[in-house]
């Protein structure tokens, strides 16, 4: 309970930095998680336990939602990617009116985030285990580990969730800049989608704090359907194939 009111608490405060700040590096999510590892190392030092056991133990990635603070926090991404679809439904007009785009952008967000991401990480130099995670970094949680899951290569839960948060990061500090400069305005389609394709749920939530109904609800649309298919494109043996070879592995 104390590390998860931790984190609750320091959100919160971190939330009410100017939005200047925010942009330039001090995002709620960055201080809440610096908070809350700090919190995390303490406690552990205080128990005279190791810091890998301190963090094994706010997120074990067990099936029980209540056996650390993490793994709580994991449970809820679930339902509060359910209650997205109230505001899709919302702005169901919209959405009919431009299913055709929406398919083609995200479809094609999620096959160039998972095999550009891998391709990319090897190019650098990254392990094979390493470029297989980052190539599931692209979509919300939920979709990430069950993508990385399904590709069949032990793929670590715990990373896939860090650099879904950091590309989630990225892409809500960013995102609007450049949608802007592109000429687009935060009320259109391609802003919406891409909002959502990009930044996931960080960036959905920071739409709908600034009141752009229209916005957000393709911000969900993009998210939930480039999630979809890059489940699907995971689940596919030949694409499996192709994504462990990328990465290195030897078949």
């Amino acid at each position: 309970p104390a590390l998860f009111s931790t984190l609750l608490s320091s959100l919160l405060h971190a939330e009410r930095l100017p939005v200047t700040m925010q942009q330039r590096g001090f995002h709620p999510i960055i201080i809440a998680g610096l908070v809350t590892a700090g919190a995390t190392a303490g406690l552990g030092w205080a128990r005279g336990s190791a810091l890998s056991e301190s963090f094994g133990r706010y997120l074990t990635t067990s099936r029980n939602p209540f056996s650390g603070p993490g793994d709580l926090l994991y449970e809820m991404m679930n339902p509060m990617t359910i209650c997205l679809g109230f505001r899709m439904y919302a702005s169901r007009r919209t959405i009919y009116a431009n299913l055709k785009a929406i398919l083609i952008g995200t479809g094609w967000a999620a096959a160039t985030a998972l095999l550009w991401s891998v391709a990319v990480a090897r190019l650098c130099g990254v392990s094979p285990a390493i470029s297989v995670v980052l190539g599931n970094r692209g979509i919300s949680t939920p979709f990430a580990v069950e993508g990385a899951a399904a590709l069949g290569v032990g793929a670590n839960r715990s990373l896939t969730v860090a650099f879904v948060v950091l590309s989630g990061i990225f892409g809500d500090a960013f995102g609007l800049p450049i949608t802007r400069a592109l000429g687009l305005q935060s009320g259109d389609t391609a802003c919406g989608v891409t909002m959502g394709a990009t930044g996931h749920g960080i960036a959905t939530a920071t739409l709908i704090q600034k009141g752009e109904r229209n916005a957000s609800a393709l911000s969900s649309v993009g998210m939930i359907m480039t999630g979809v298919v890059h489940t699907l494109l995971c689940s596919a043996p030949a694409v499996r194939s192709l994504v462990r070879a990328m990465a290195g592995f030897r078949s």
